[in-house]
């Protein structure tokens, strides 16, 4: 995990505050440096260009990501639980964050960076191996349905996380993406369930 410095930290939430009310149209340097309080060639001190400043944004919330998966496996919590754990945490960070549902799920915006690009599709294939493990161990234990493979039910689960933050991005964020999340996840466990 990369170490940010209180003042890079404050930089990647300046930019993402900008991306979240303006869009990533609005992430310059120049507005980052106003946004920071900091003269420009100061800003670049911390970060060399742009895209330093989004592949920060991308590994803070991997780093983040990891943690609480890894956190959330290691509990004593059976499958089910820590599936929706990790549900709960998901929706529940993104609600606290919007920008980020702009700057991790509109793949458009880094269509023409390849870098950003695998650097994301990363991300989610971790993320999906990791939930599918945990499906598999609640499957071996009898508490998540088999007739349907692991690899599909956590892509429904990533899927339906997916499509409903798109949905309120889409929405301007209007409507309580914590509350939508909670009545999902009941009917995902039914889905889940034996």
């Amino acid at each position: 995990m990369k170490k940010f410095s209180d003042r890079q930290g404050e930089i990647i939430g300046a930019a993402l505050g900008l991306i979240g009310d303006g869009g990533i149209q609005s992430l310059t340097i120049k507005n980052i440096s106003h946004a920071v309080g900091v003269s420009e060639p100061a800003l670049y001190r911390h970060f060399t260009n742009k895209h330093e400043i989004l592949q920060s944004i991308i590994e803070y919330y991997d780093d983040e990501n990891q943690k609480a998966l890894k956190s959330i496996e290691d509990s004593e919590m059976n499958p089910l639980a820590q599936l929706e754990s990790f549900h709960r945490r998901l929706v529940t960070q993104f609600a606290g964050n919007p920008a980020l549902s702009i700057t991790l799920l509109f793949n458009e915006v880094f269509q023409n960076d390849r870098k950003l690009m695998h650097r994301i599709s990363k991300i989610m294939t971790r993320t999906q191996a990791r939930i599918t493990r945990i499906i598999e161990e609640g499957q071996g234990k009898g508490l998540i349905r088999r007739d349907i493979s692991a690899r599909f039910l956590s892509t429904v689960l990533i899927g339906v996380v997916r499509l409903t933050i798109t949905r309120w991005r889409l929405a301007n964020f209007g409507f309580d993406l914590e509350k939508e999340g909670s009545g999902l996840w009941e009917e995902l466990e039914r889905l889940l369930k034996p």
